[in-house]
């Protein structure tokens, strides 16, 4: 109902009860993630149109960057290893890169957040400033499924040639087509819950 008034007081009510009651990561995983996916389809079938949708990812947006900000400032521990959150060029859905960013941040990593449609060739600069990392990136319409082997093998070639790095992916366009045979740098998860379970 929030959605289709633009009911911003009855979002931050149902989203205060919830929190009362949950943890921020099942709220996201088990409110959130479902309604964004239920969202899309309705839009897509055009039974809501895109204002509804951007109201609603705007204050899942908000209270995604809150709980990031309060994790951030509780510390962060002293490691070799560094995580680099990106989507490739074009790609622009970020809520669950945001998410594994809070993931990350609340068990004490230390992650560098980019954000939508980085180039490749400017990760290269991010790399020359840590010993070890881990790229992490979420593929939901860029690169097309036709393109993602080749965009992986490139990945490999240009950021993976130093111990220890490695770049893991989940999303729908890594998804559902013919099996990508994938540099041994380069970890495919079938969904955010089993990439979770890896850090």
């Amino acid at each position: 109902v929030a959605i289709l008034t633009f009911d911003q007081n009855k979002f931050e009510h149902t989203y205060n009860k919830l929190t009362a009651e949950a943890s921020f990561r099942e709220i996201f995983l088990e409110v959130f993630v479902p309604l964004l996916h239920k969202l899309g389809l309705e839009w897509q079938s055009q039974s809501i149109n895109p204002a509804h949708e951007h109201f609603i990812s705007n204050l899942i947006k908000q209270k995604l960057l809150i709980n990031i900000e309060k994790v951030h400032n509780s510390g962060i521990r002293e490691s070799d290893k560094t995580y680099v959150l990106f989507l490739p060029e074009n790609e622009i859905h970020e809520f669950g890169l945001l998410y594994l960013h809070y993931e990350l941040l609340l068990k004490g990593n230390y992650s560098v957040f980019l954000g939508a449609s980085v180039p490749m060739s400017s990760l290269k600069s991010v790399r020359e400033n840590f010993k070890h990392v881990h790229y992490i990136s979420y593929f939901t319409v860029k690169p097309a499924k036709e393109d993602v082997a080749s965009y992986l093998h490139a990945f490999s070639d240009e950021l993976l040639a130093k111990e220890g790095d490695a770049f893991w992916l989940t999303g729908r366009n890594t998804q559902g087509a013919p099996p990508i045979k994938t540099p041994g740098k380069v970890k495919i998860f079938s969904d955010l819950r089993a990439l979770l379970k890896e850090i």
